[in-house]
C-alpha cells in the first residue's frame, strides 16, 4: 500500500509540473502573439488608408484565416498536442514578415513615383 501510495504521489506531482510547463508555454505564446499581432494591425491599417484593399486582405487571411488551420495540424503531427498553441503566433510572424515585405515593396514604389515627380 505504501509504495503504490507513494507511486500515486510522484505521478500527480509529475503531472502537477507537466501542467506549469504547458501553462507558462501558452502564457509565452500569447505574449508574443500580442506584440506581433499589433505591428502586423498598423501594417494592414497603413495599407487600408492608402487606399489598397488586396494588401490588408492577404495579411487578414495569413495571420487569422486558413494560415492557423493548416499549422495547428502541422504542429499536432511534429510536436505534439502540447504544442499546437504555437500555431497562432507562428502564423502571426508569418503574416508580419509578408506584411513587411509588402511594405517594403510599396514604399519602394513611392520612392520611385515620389522620384518622377520630382
Amino acid at each position: 500500500m505504501r509504495k503504490s501510495g507513494k507511486l500515486q504521489k510522484e505521478i500527480e506531482e509529475d503531472s502537477a509540473a507537466r501542467e506549469e510547463q504547458i501553462f507558462a508555454s501558452a502564457v509565452a505564446a500569447v505574449f508574443l502573439c500580442l506584440l506581433v499581432y499589433t505591428i502586423t494591425f498598423v501594417i494592414i491599417a497603413v495599407f487600408q488608408a492608402v487606399g489598397r484593399g488586396v494588401e490588408p486582405f492577404v495579411l487578414s487571411v495569413l495571420h487569422k484565416g486558413s494560415l492557423d488551420i493548416v499549422l495547428l495540424f502541422i504542429l499536432r503531427r511534429l510536436a505534439g498536442v502540447e504544442r499546437i498553441l504555437w500555431a497562432a503566433p507562428t502564423a502571426e510572424v508569418i503574416a508580419l514578415i509578408t506584411g513587411i515585405i509588402m511594405l517594403a515593396a510599396f514604399w519602394k514604389t513611392l520612392n520611385m513615383k515620389y522620384a518622377q515627380v520630382r
